[in-house]
């Protein structure tokens, strides 16, 4: 029998509930710049772990190990709901930050593998390795 320790369990079960929440897992996708030459992967700042953040219609959270997850805003204002979640998950409040320029694109085919498994290594490694 595979035991699981309680604060694991409640990560997965986070985990789970963030990716209902219309969140995905963008960890290590390629970004690639609008405004200049410039690419590279996404990755998230570790003194900011812990933090999530609105700009932009976008919401991104980052988690304790590094993980870097993004949800769509309809929106300006992120949901109560949302946002009561989000201080749970992210109990360091605003203030995420990520190696993502000011304009970017990441390939709709790559964040669509990520909806379907999180951890697809299909279109770059899932490793977070905050920077």
């Amino acid at each position: 029998m595979v035991t699981v320790s309680g604060k694991t369990h409640v990560l997965h079960e986070l985990k789970r509930n963030f990716r209902t929440m219309g969140f995905v897992n963008i960890t290590g996708l390629e970004w690639v710049a609008t405004m200049h030459d410039e690419e590279g992967t996404v990755q998230s700042n570790k003194k900011t772990l812990c933090r999530w953040d609105h700009k932009d219609d976008t919401t991104i959270a980052i988690l304790e190990n590094g993980e870097v997850w993004m949800r769509y805003e309809t929106t300006a204002e992120v949901p109560k709901d949302l946002r009561n979640f989000l201080r749970r998950i992210c109990p360091r409040g605003l203030g995420a930050e990520t190696n993502l320029p000011e304009n970017y694109i990441i390939d709709f085919r790559h964040i669509l593998d990520r909806i379907r498994n999180a951890y697809s290594d299909a279109f770059g490694s899932a490793v977070p390795r905050p920077f």
